[in-house]
């Protein structure tokens, strides 16, 4: 795998985790 290839792919997960977090607050926050 090349860098770039590697560093767009920890961009993606970053943006993904940071979805599950808003996810999981909004979760906590309405119940």
């Amino acid at each position: 795998m090349s860098g770039s290839e590697n560093q767009s792919i920890r961009k993606m997960t970053h943006a993904l985790m940071q979805i599950l977090l808003i996810v999981l607050l909004d979760v906590n926050f309405i119940k």
